[in-house]
């Protein structure tokens, strides 16, 4: 059975070893990791791609401390932002698009969206324009 993951940590930092045990555990084909915070150039990043080796990880860093997402694929594809907030709103959009065994496309959306935002007019912008038919 494959398993698509979405959570939402409000930093990673001090939640790291039981986001490590629960995708082992899982072993989700892809994991959406929203709001991880700073963790560009940091020890723990190079601790998710060491612990997590099967796993490709793309990191999208968000901005003053917040947003920030993070994408864990098992399988061959395609990562990319798709939005970003400008300015205070860390909004971000990411899109995986990801071959499954059988040869079928997968495409997996994440939004983190700031409290604060204004720009839900952006965000679904962003999210119609990738979820065309494949």
């Amino acid at each position: 059975m494959s398993s698509v993951l979405f959570v939402n940590v409000n930093g990673l930092r001090s939640k790291m070893a039981r986001f490590l045990d629960t995708i082992r555990l899982l072993a989700p084909i892809v994991a959406c990791v929203c709001e991880v915070k700073a963790l560009a150039n940091s020890v723990l990043l190079n601790s998710v791609r060491s612990a997590l080796a099967t796993y490709r990880v793309t990191y999208f860093p968000g901005r003053a401390r917040a947003g920030g997402v993070l994408i864990l694929t098992k399988l061959c594809g395609e990562v990319r932002l798709l939005y970003s907030g400008d300015g205070e709103d860390t909004s971000q959009v990411v899109s995986a698009m990801l071959r499954m065994p059988d040869g079928r496309m997968l495409r997996v959306v994440a939004v983190y969206r700031n409290p604060a935002s204004k720009s839900w007019n952006n965000i679904w912008s962003a999210i119609r324009g990738c979820v065309n038919p494949l």
